[in-house]
């Protein structure tokens, strides 16, 4: 993998933001973070999350925009056990 200077404990916070059509379908994903890597696991986080309630307005479902952030901690890949 390549690196991209970040230290074990670093924080990478990714931005993503979506909506939900009325029928409760989770659509129109997009998600904001240099590193393409970090941007591509958000996009497939939202892509498993559990099929919403649609918003009601005036009795009608409705479609809704949502923002949702994940922060990902670094972990160093060599772990040695003791």
């Amino acid at each position: 993998m390549k690196s991209y200077h970040y230290l074990e404990g670093d924080k990478v916070t990714v931005y993503t933001q979506f909506r939900v059509n009325k029928n409760g379908e989770i659509i129109d994903i997009k998600a904001r973070e240099p590193h393409l890597i970090f941007e591509e696991k958000a996009i497939s986080l939202v892509k498993n999350l559990p099929k919403y309630n649609p918003s009601i307005l005036e009795t009608k479902p409705t479609g809704t925009k949502f923002n949702l952030p994940f922060v990902f901690i670094i972990e160093s890949k060599s772990k040695n056990p003791k």
